[in-house]
């Protein structure tokens, strides 16, 4: 998939997909909370063990391309790994406020899009607009029931690109301390 096009695609979507999703594709990086850190008082910050724990995850988060921001603050994006695979080759995962990743199911970033919409909302007609939606813009999304996507989100899933992220940022935390 041409990333570059299917963002474009996306900002010139007159359906309202990213509106639906509540997401939007994201530009700047040093304007996510969960990425710069703004959150944080200056106390946290005087904190050693609160900042070993940034800073893990700020290394685990520079082996990702994150593309999409949701409106609760989570980002949705690319898992490269230690090795730094191709967007073709990486994990499609959600990272989350709390700091950890996970794993979407998906093949494609509009499958990723749509797995977790359905997956949060339930909402199986608002995910056959979205995949006849994504459809209209040439992509294909695998039409699944929300059991399908829920019983895949409840499983235990190996990374495709071998280290799970949560167990890197684990063990960047553990060298830090």
């Amino acid at each position: 998939m041409d990333l570059e096009k299917f963002k474009s695609d996306l900002e010139r979507d007159q359906n309202g997909i990213l509106d639906l999703l509540g997401c939007s594709i994201l530009k700047d990086h040093s304007a996510v909370e969960i990425l710069s850190h703004s959150h944080l008082t200056e106390e946290q910050r005087r904190d050693e063990d609160l900042m070993a724990h940034v800073q893990a995850l700020e290394r685990t988060n520079a082996l990702c391309t994150f593309v999409f921001e949701y409106a609760g603050g989570e980002l949705l994006g690319f898992w490269h790994g230690p090795d730094e695979v191709n967007s073709d080759e990486a994990d499609i995962i959600v990272h989350d406020t709390e700091g950890q990743y996970e794993a979407t199911y998906a093949d494609n970033l509009a499958e990723a899009l749509c797995y977790w919409h359905l997956y949060n909302s339930e909402d199986e007609e608002e995910f056959s607009w979205l995949v006849d939606a994504f459809a209209r813009l040439g992509v294909f999304v695998r039409p699944l029931s929300w059991e399908e996507v829920n019983t895949a989100f409840m499983k235990p899933r190996a990374f495709k690109i071998g280290i799970d992220p949560n167990d890197y940022r684990d063990q960047a935390y553990e060298k830090l301390t």
